[in-house]
């Protein structure tokens, strides 16, 4: 281990030992011993964040992995530019679509800079949160939230379009989306592309994975279950008689965990 790549606060935890006065040692594997503080009842906080150690292995996850789709486990690849404005004139023959740049995502800040920088390029509208919003009215953000922002490339109404204008609406999107652009129907889901994380096979694309994907403390990352923690709290509701909650003798629901089970519940 190289101790030398860690910050200051995690280097402390370290002692290291003088080097034993032998030629060789065989037959003993490497190992190393940290003992976490007991005060932390944080349960985010364990060995690995303590030292920094989850850092890097999610950095060198993100930089090396492999993506594989979620729904057929196949390895994803690069689609085609002709492919995708294949598709969005598909939708839009159905219903109208916006073509949306992905910007910041579940990023904390108010973005002001950003939103007068995009006003500037001569853009009029972004969604910010889900929400559409006009650019010359900004919505206040709060600062410590985490927030989605996408700018709107271009809005196209239902029926027939030109190749060449959504062709360049693509471009557009998928340069200021660094390789991601969303479009979203007025009465449906939005549908994710990416330039290189597409699965050919289920037709969907995945978002680029970063530090966070791998990060269990953050909403990119983590469970959307137990959100990181490994565990979750249920309501449990008897199916024939309430279990006794053990509030001034009523009756009604318990909160326990999943896999636990009520003593003398039928």
């Amino acid at each position: 281990m190289i101790l030398s790549a860690f910050a200051a606060p995690p280097n402390t935890i370290y002692v290291i030992l003088t080097l034993m006065q032998v030629d060789s040692i065989e037959g003993l594997a490497p190992a190393v011993a940290i003992d976490q503080p007991k005060q932390s009842h944080n349960p985010r906080s364990i060995v690995a964040t303590i030292t920094e150690i989850y850092d890097h292995l999610r950095v060198l996850f993100a930089a090396i992995g492999t993506p594989h789709c979620p729904k057929c486990g196949r390895e994803v690849g690069a689609q085609t530019r002709e492919s995708v404005i294949q598709r969005i004139l598909s939708l839009a023959r159905e219903s109208p679509v916006q073509i949306l740049a992905p910007l910041e995502r579940g990023r904390k800040g108010q973005f002001k800079e950003l939103f007068a920088d995009l006003r500037q390029q001569g853009y009029a509208h972004a969604r910010v949160d889900g929400r559409f919003i006009h650019l010359t009215e900004p919505p206040e953000l709060d600062r410590y939230r985490r927030h989605n922002v996408e700018v709107v490339v271009d809005r196209l109404a239902a029926g027939a379009h030109s190749p060449s204008r959504i062709g360049e609406a693509t471009d557009i999107a998928f340069d200021l989306g660094e390789g991601s652009l969303i479009v979203a129907p007025e009465d449906g889901e939005d549908i994710l592309f990416s330039r290189n994380f597409f699965c050919h096979y289920c037709q969907i694309s995945i978002p680029e994975p970063t530090h966070t994907s791998f990060s269990f403390n953050s909403p990119h990352g983590m469970c959307p279950t137990c959100e990181g923690l490994g565990e979750a709290t249920v309501a449990w509701v008897a199916a024939q008689r309430p279990a006794p909650a053990l509030v001034s003798g009523r009756r009604g629901p318990l909160w326990i965990r999943p896999g636990h089970t009520l003593e003398g519940a039928n």
